[in-house]
């Protein structure tokens, strides 16, 4: 990692800077950086951050990432940035790579050992970077173009924000005709939200949520944020209302959402059993699935839906595979945690969902298909269970985790909802709940493979070498 000087690039960085503070005093939005225009203080950032430039194009595009010290959210776009350069790195070798902006003079989150060697990280202690980019929420990022345009200006942290970048970075590499959008504006009042709601502070957290839907409609995310929010201050009316509003996620009894895609891309007919995978399985796990797939093969057609990277499902002459693109599929089904799968009558209609490790349901399927499927009337779930579920589909696994135990406790949990619970509770690092869960379930279906996943995890966490720059 290089640590970019800060000797002869002092002046000319914060004349840039006074300019840009100058002219956007004349802008309706001041500070903001809008896709498709030369990017602020290029110059000042490329001989700091030691960038070649010919001709007046540098040899890649470049990658921004404004991120806070001791920040969750920074830290983990940075890992997922990481993760990403590792998975595709042909993505980075004709890019001038990654430059990272903290405020901090010591930024122990990000300090030497915790970025790759070819990122840059420079200390924009005086602000300029950060006010020339107009940054209001950490992390984010900005993707510039090999001619100095703005491509993707992302602020604030979502799942979907490594995804973004990626798609910035592909766009430029591929020669494609980059559509450069207008950014969103940036709603403060959201990421002042967020922050007071991640420190618990629910009753003053919601007056920012308000503000911010009186400025235009709310993403999905920050609605299910609000109607969290307002569960947690007594106002359960209002967040019902919101929940109705986003709809169930699919269940036994709902149609399967976009079925007919299925039988057009794939020529998938019902009935159908219709698997996620979000994650490779590993060996054990694909020769589960495809013994699953010859029990239930010859009764009904089989999908395996997988991420459009990441997973290499091995030769499965049983099924069709569909690259989930923009992870439509696991959006519409609210395929939370996998694998799971989804049975599909004749009529297109959702008969049974099951969850946990294949072998822990490949039976009750093919019961299913041997008694002849048909999918039950749907009950209207409780809302701490439907916000549970949205709050995992987002990744939001302490949250959630929140909820499946609160309607466990209060309501019961029927035998695919707890298999689902200790997955949250897993994803959301709680494996002592998890494995406090698994030993008061007994009799529950697929425990024994639960309680591996449990043991593999804590036994790859311990011979996991200790992280270094980063406070323990």
């Amino acid at each position: 990692m290089r640590r970019a000087g800060r000797d002869l690039s002092i002046p000319v960085r914060l004349l840039a800077a006074a300019l840009v503070v100058v002219l956007s005093l004349t802008a309706d939005a001041m500070g903001t950086v809008t896709p498709g225009e030369p990017a602020p203080m290029l110059e000042a950032l490329q001989q700091e951050a030691g960038i070649s430039v010919e001709n007046g194009e540098m040899p890649g595009p470049l990658v921004l990432v404004f991120a806070k010290r001791d920040d969750a959210h920074s830290e983990r776009f940075v890992l997922q940035l990481r993760g990403l350069q590792e998975r595709g790195p042909e993505l980075f070798q004709e890019s001038n790579g990654v430059v990272v902006l903290s405020r901090e003079e010591v930024p122990n989150s990000f300090d030497e050992g915790a970025l790759p060697d070819d990122w840059v990280l420079i200390i924009d202690t005086d602000d300029a970077y950060y006010t020339g980019y107009g940054i209001v929420a950490t992390p984010t990022a900005v993707v510039i173009s090999s001619d100095g345009t703005v491509i993707g200006y992302h602020p604030g942290y979502s799942p979907g924000l490594v995804r973004a970048v990626q798609l910035d970075l592909l766009q430029e590499l591929r020669g494609r005709d980059v559509v450069r959008t207008p950014a969103p504006q940036v709603s403060m009042q959201v990421q002042l939200g967020r922050r007071l709601a991640e420190r618990g502070l629910w009753e003053r957290a919601l007056p920012y949520y308000r503000n911010a839907e009186e400025e235009g409609p709310l993403p999905e995310e920050v609605l299910v944020e609000k109607a969290d929010v307002l569960v947690q201050v007594g106002e359960e009316e209002e967040a019902m209302e919101i929940m109705d509003r986003l709809g169930e996620l699919p269940r036994a009894g709902h149609h399967a959402p976009l079925f007919d895609t299925f039988a057009d891309t794939a020529g998938v007919k019902a009935p159908a059993a219709i698997f996620f995978v979000l994650r490779d399985p590993g060996q054990e796990g694909w020769d589960a699935m495809q013994e699953a797939a010859r029990a239930i093969s010859t009764r009904a057609d089989v999908v395996l839906i997988v991420p459009e990277r990441g997973v290499t499902p091995p030769d499965l002459d049983e099924w069709a595979v569909l690259p989930d693109q923009e992870s439509l599929y696991k959006m519409a089904y609210g395929a939370a945690v996998a694998p799971v799968a989804f049975l599909v009558d004749d009529e297109g209609n959702i008969s049974s969902v099951h969850s946990g490790f294949v072998e822990a349901w490949t039976n009750d399927i093919s019961g299913e298909l041997d008694r002849g499927v048909a999918a039950p009337d749907a009950p209207e779930a409780d809302l701490p269970i439907r916000l549970g579920r949205r709050l995992a589909l987002l990744e939001k696994w302490d949250r959630a985790s929140h909820y499946y135990t609160k309607t466990a406790e209060e309501d019961g949990l029927e035998q695919h909802d707890l298999r689902e619970m200790v997955f949250i509770l897993l994803e959301a690092g709680n494996r002592r709940e998890a494995a406090e869960l698994l030993e008061q379930l007994e009799e529950l279906e697929g425990a024994e493979a639960l309680r591996r996943r449990l043991i593999e995890e804590e036994n790859e966490e311990a011979q996991e070498p200790p992280a270094t720059g980063r406070n323990s």
